[in-house]
Parts: C-alpha cells; structure tokens; sequence
C-alpha cells in the first residue's frame, strides 16, 4: 500500500488554502479554471489536472474527518470515560490490527487513533499515515505499554492499526450514538433584543450562556431526552423544559463572553444589520444572533457543524469545479430562501437542491450560507487545517515567531488540535488553551490574536524551509 509523505500531504493543505482563497475572490471564475491557472502560476504545469483536483479536496475532506472524530473522542475518552466498552463490540472486526493478539480495549483502539493524527511530530517515525488512495489509515507505535509498564521492564509493545477510512466516519457516527455524556449550552438571547439600538453594546451585555458539565455518565433515557431538543430553534430568555432538565443532575456555570468576543460579535451584527434586515426578519434576530455566538465561542463542540458544513461544501459543490463561488452561493442560497423551488435547468443540481433540503434543516444551511458568504468564516477552517499539521506534525520548536510575535508552540498547538480559536474583527483569529478536562472547558486562557495572513505565511515559510533543511542534511 502507497503511503503518503508528510510533505505531501502539507502540500495539499497548502494548495487548497490558496485554490479556496482565489475561488472566494474570484467569485465569478470557475473553480477548474482558477486551480488550473494556479498550478501554472506555481510551475506545476504537470499537476494541472483532476485527478491532482480531487487528491487536494480528498486530504483536506480526510483533515476534516479526524478533527471531527477527534472532538467527539476528546470529550468521551481523553480525560473522562463516557463510552462504555461494551458498546463498541464490532469495531475490532472493522480493523486491521497487528500484532493480532495485542491485548488492547476498543476503547484504547479509538483513542490511539486520535492520539497519533495529533501527536505525529516525530521525524524518524510517522504514527499516523494516510494512504496515497485516500482510502485508508494506518496508525502505527513503537511501544504502547504505559509509563509503569515501561518501569517494570520487559519488551517493546509495537502497535500497527489499519483502517478503512469510510468505516472511520461509520465509527465515528456509531460514537456518537452511543455516547454517554452530552454537550449542553444554552443561548439565552432577550426576546427583545434590539439590533440597531445605540446601546448595542448593552444589549449584548445581556446575552446569557448557561454551560453545562456531567460529571458522570447519562442514562439511555436521559440522552435521549436531550436529543429530542431541536438542534436549530430561537432560543430565548425563558427557561427551557431542557435547561430544567439539565439542572435535575447537574449545576450550570455561565460562559463569560471576553471584551475582545463581545466586540467581535458587536462589529458582527452591526455589519450584518446594514444589508441584511430582509433576512434577519425572516429567520429572527435570535437565529442569526444564535449563528454568530456559535462561530465566536471557543469550545471544541461548536467547531463540530462547521466541520461538517466544510464536508458538505466539498462534498456536494467544491468537488465539482466546472461551477464558480458564486454558483455555489446561489444554489445555497436558493436552499435557503426557496427550499421548495427548484430552478434549475440541471436535473444533476436539482438532485443536489433535493438533497440538501433533505439532508440538513433550513436553519443549519442558513447557517452554512453565512460562512460561504463572509470571508474570514470561509478561509478560516482551510487556514486552521493547514496551520494544525504544520504546527503538530512538522514543527518541534519551542518557541515559533509569528508575525511579530513568538508564542510557545505547545500553546498554539493545543489551540489548535483542541479547536479553542474563534474568527475575530479584520481576518484574524483568536487563540485560546486550557485543562483538557471537561469540567474545565470554559476556563480559558487567552493565548494570542493572529492574522489569517502571518498564520498562512509561517505556516508556507516553516513548509519550505523544514524541507529544504532536511534536503541539506540528507
């Protein structure tokens, strides 16, 4: 089986970085032809062709996958236990694992996976590989024994785990079914909320943010319980039959929203509400307020739509490059603002219309024609993505520059491969680190606010001259 390099696979995130970067420019040109006109520009002639096209879309589609599933696996298993092993009796049979007698649970399995696509700095040895296919995974250790295995002698434990990556995403959707703990905020937004009050800043100061920690498992009927509620419906003021609920079993803190996020989401409405009434009184302030407190609140779940929005994007629109940004755009929109009308003269996008009607609410699409729509929310994810391998997985120095700042590598990677950032004012993105431990979610650190551009330019320079450096000593 073909493996990918590292190299390469940092070379597709930085290609589609800059492909997604001139396709929300150049809004009107195709997306074939913009990819084509870079690889020219880029003196790769030779790549300019589809089969390199969908290789792009595929590593960064497989970047997306992992963060998902690495969330999801963060919240359950890295410092708490709500996934019970008896749950997961048919995943061992899915996978490809050697030595065949290795005496490891499934639940150690799935962490193992997470571990090694976040932790895969080393240069002599890759623990996690993606097949030049994009069909599989292959996740490999030297010694899995644990620190007081190690104490008491003995061998090396190595490990190789193979996995098909469709199934990763039938794993990662059966986890999450069968999880026992839930992620529970509220946003309690006034019902009189005034949007173009010159007392803005008040009103937002209004807003509530109620969160929510378990400290133990959940019941079958409780979890159910929360996944009756609505995933998009106003959220008000007024306590919920939910939010009683979740006080039955558990204590609330409040989220306290920083300056610098009160501000961002301060700037956000009064920018929306110059071009947008029209949509704001279709959907309610609520929605739309509810839409920018989940792209600005850095907590690693809310991350989780937007992955997956990313997916859909590609999946659906990206993939196909004969259409341009605007294109994509419209047929969102038209999702949006016209579900049952299907005007076009392609059955193929009215297949894609019908399918997007039926695969996500109107709010959720709502939402994901938001992020297509304002730039920094549209090239934050790809730049992220990018940024998160370079920093995890090739740099190990302790202290980086960025810009004209330095920060402590662990610091942003942490950030990073824990998704506590936001999109701020003026395309930059703020850092956050903190406990791994759920109860700690909330108590953030604040690490830095960055601009898109020195993340993207560290990123590319720290690409090239790790090569280049390793090319010398070779």
């Amino acid at each position: 089986m073909s493996m990918m390099s590292k190299r390469e696979i940092a070379m597709c995130l930085h290609d589609y970085v800059n492909i997604q970067y001139r396709v929300v420019n150049y809004s009107d040109i195709t997306i074939e032809t913009i990819f084509k006109d870079y690889m020219e520009q880029t003196g790769r002639p030779e790549l300019a062709n589809e089969e390199y096209f969908k290789k792009i879309v595929g590593v960064y589609r497989v970047q997306l996958a992992l963060k998902n599933y690495s969330i999801t696996e963060d919240f359950l298993l890295n410092r708490d236990n709500y996934l019970s092993e008896n749950k997961l009796d048919d995943f061992i049979k899915k996978c490809s694992i050697e030595p065949s007698n290795a005496n490891l649970s499934k639940k150690r399995i799935v962490q193992l996976i997470r571990n090694a696509f976040n932790h895969n700095d080393n240069d002599d040895f890759d623990k996690f590989r993606l097949s030049d296919d994009l069909e599989y995974i292959e996740i490999n250790f030297k010694d899995i024994r644990s620190p007081k295995e190690k104490s008491n002698g003995g061998l090396e434990q190595p490990l190789k785990i193979t996995v098909d990556l469709k199934y990763l995403d039938k794993l990662h959707q059966e986890i999450c079914k069968k999880a026992e703990n839930v992620n529970y905020m509220r946003f309690s937004i006034p019902r009189d909320f005034k949007f173009k009050s010159k007392g803005l800043r008040d009103e937002i100061d209004r807003i509530k943010i109620p969160f929510y920690n378990f400290r133990r498992k959940l019941s079958e009927e409780q979890i159910n319980k929360f996944n009756e509620m609505p995933a998009y419906t106003p959220l008000g003021i007024e306590k919920s039959e939910y939010e009683e609920y979740a006080k039955g079993f558990s204590d609330s803190r409040m989220y306290e929203m920083t300056a610098l996020q009160k501000e961002t989401l301060y700037q956000n409405i009064r920018s929306f509400t110059k071009y947008n009434m029209n949509m704001i009184h279709k959907y309610g302030k609520r929605n739309i307020i509810t839409y920018f407190l989940t792209r600005l609140l850095p907590i690693p779940a809310l991350k989780q739509e937007i992955l997956e929005n990313q997916r859909l994007y590609n999946d659906v629109f990206f993939s196909r490059y004969n259409l341009s940004y605007n294109d994509i755009i419209s047929r969102i929109g038209n999702v949006v603002l016209n579900p049952d009308c299907n005007l076009y003269s392609s059955e193929h996008d009215t297949q894609i219309h019908k399918a997007m009607v039926d695969k996500i609410p109107t709010l959720r699409a709502l939402y994901m024609y938001l992020d297509l729509n304002i730039q920094g929310s549209s090239i934050a994810m790809p730049i992220t993505m990018y940024v998160d391998y370079v920093i995890s997985t090739l740099c190990t120095d302790e202290y980086i520059t960025i810009g004209s700042e330095t920060y402590k590598r662990e610091e942003l990677r942490n950030s990073l491969v824990h998704s506590r950032w936001h999109t701020t004012i003026g395309d930059k993105i703020a850092f956050y680190d903190a406990d791994p431990k759920n109860e700690k979610a909330i108590d953030l650190d604040f690490i830095g606010e960055i601009s898109i551009n020195d993340l993207y330019t560290w990123a590319t320079e720290y690409t090239v001259n790790y090569y280049n450096d390793r090319s010398k000593v070779r």
